[in-house]
């Protein structure tokens, strides 16, 4: 998969994503709204975070991409609102689906979004994802879950899961799953990111600041390559743990730090050095 043409696509986001610094307007949860905004920042896109219903959607046709985030259940309303002004104005809508393992409110809200919103791609852990495709509770919080009590959660159980799933939707979706091996699918294409390090679950944030730098290379990559793009920005994420892990000190603060750092350092020819990824 990662052929000449590939690696040249990761040069073509990243130039299109620092030189035209797309907006990217996130409705999302106040434990990670400032993360969210530093993760734009660092790779050169701009970030908007407004919630108010009164003027969410006006925002939105101003925006390049929208990033909606289940945390934030009390913003609702303008979610719903800036879906459908990102839908008519056909920027990329990317939903996180977080907590819906444990929540049936928010598991509601999410099949509205699906039917209202047709949204580009969705991406959460393991439990979340599953919990989408069995419309039922996978578990609590908002921390994937991957053991032997839980087979539908495997690697390849999800990852089956997830292409037939989107196989019955009227539109075309991207699905990103996270975990220990992080899987990106669609309809007809199916990929596993193994970039990443264990230390980014002992830290508030790095999901949703993952889901973030999806909406940013959707909003500079085409119809045709958002399948791709959803690869390299999976990627990018894991890469970045990766080099906070080698570059910081055992302590979770220090990491914390290391990771806006690496955000804020990466290159192109980082990610197509250490990117790596295996089809099904």
């Amino acid at each position: 998969m990662i052929d000449e043409n590939f690696r040249n696509q990761i040069y073509t986001w990243m130039d299109a994503i620092q030189r035209t610094a797309p907006l990217v307007h996130s409705i999302t949860n106040y434990v990670t709204v400032n993360d969210c905004a530093n993760a734009l920042l660092a790779i050169g896109a701009r970030p908007v975070m407004s919630h108010d219903p009164r003027e969410a959607a006006e925002i939105t046709r101003g925006s390049q991409a929208l990033e909606l985030n289940l945390g934030a259940t009390e913003y609702l309303d303008a979610m719903f609102l800036s879906g459908q002004a990102a839908r008519e104005k056909g920027i990329p809508r990317v939903i996180d689906p977080v907590g819906i393992s444990g929540s049936t409110f928010r598991r509601e809200a999410l099949h509205r979004m699906l039917s209202e919103l047709q949204p580009t791609a969705i991406r959460g852990n393991y439990s979340e994802i599953h919990a989408l495709l069995a419309g039922t509770d996978t578990g609590t919080g908002v921390d994937a879950v991957v053991d032997a009590a839980h087979p539908a959660l495997s690697r390849d159980a999800l990852a089956h899961g997830m292409q037939n799933y989107l196989r019955t939707l009227a539109f075309p979706m991207i699905l990103v799953a996270s975990g220990r091996e992080d899987i990106v699918a669609s309809r007809d294409a199916l990929c596993f990111v193994k970039n990443g390090s264990p230390r980014m679950s002992r830290v508030t944030g790095t999901g949703c600041m993952a889901t973030e730098l999806l909406t940013a290379f959707l909003a500079v990559a085409s119809c045709e390559e958002v399948f791709h793009a959803a690869v390299v920005a999976t990627a990018f994420m894991g890469i970045v743990g990766e080099i906070a892990e080698e570059t910081a000190p055992r302590g979770s603060g220090s990491y914390h730090i290391a990771l806006i750092d690496a955000l804020s350092t990466m290159t192109a020819e980082d990610i197509a050095g250490r990117i790596s990824v295996g089809e099904a």
